[in-house]
């Protein structure tokens, strides 16, 4: 079922109803608002075998309220938003994780992140197609490593999601996906 859930960048742009937010380091690595926070608490799943996530705050704090602050969750940094010029989309370095995490997994996340190299020039993002590879090569490295398992959880993107799948998603729509 659809729940819209609402991270700091978000609200930003409800405010001024302009997509330059989504450029402001204000925004950048955004966390979830209390609103969010509240929507994601009407979601109610079962126990999981396994929990992966993007490593941005939003997604890593959606896991945490999904699952508790016991579960391992596995980062995965091909789980992450279309790489480009938007510091709502760059994630924060291992030490910020360390910190204030409890359990992790982090075999899939570069120790240092650089948002100005790659796609993170002031003009230039990751295509379609190249997001769509990657998340491709993500999902197909998940289904490997949870090929025994029944419950998986992906927490992630909408455009990550929809270079897959080929619609757009709502924020927080639970999409179950049968091998």
């Amino acid at each position: 079922f659809p729940v819209t859930i609402e991270a700091q960048h978000n609200a930003g742009f409800d405010k001024i109803k302009n997509r330059s937010v989504y450029r402001s380091f204000q925004y950048k690595d955004s966390h979830l608002t209390e609103k969010g926070v509240e929507q994601i608490k009407t979601i109610h799943l079962p126990k999981m075998d396994r929990v992966y996530s993007s490593p941005l705050i939003r997604c890593i704090e959606t896991s945490r309220i999904l699952v508790g602050d016991e579960q391992l969750l596995y980062l995965h940094d091909g789980l992450t938003e279309t790489q480009g010029p938007y510091p709502c989309n760059w994630r924060s370095n291992l030490d910020t994780f360390i910190q204030s995490l409890n359990k992790y997994n982090l075999e899939n996340v570069k120790e240092k992140y650089s948002p100005y190299t790659d796609y993170y020039l002031p003009n230039k993002s990751e295509t379609w197609e190249e997001l769509n590879i990657r998340a491709t090569n993500t999902l197909e490295s998940i289904k490997k490593e949870c090929a025994h398992m029944e419950h998986i959880l992906i927490v992630t993107h909408n455009d990550w999601l929809e270079s897959l799948f080929g619609r757009p998603f709502m924020n927080g729509e639970i999409f179950i996906l049968e091998n």
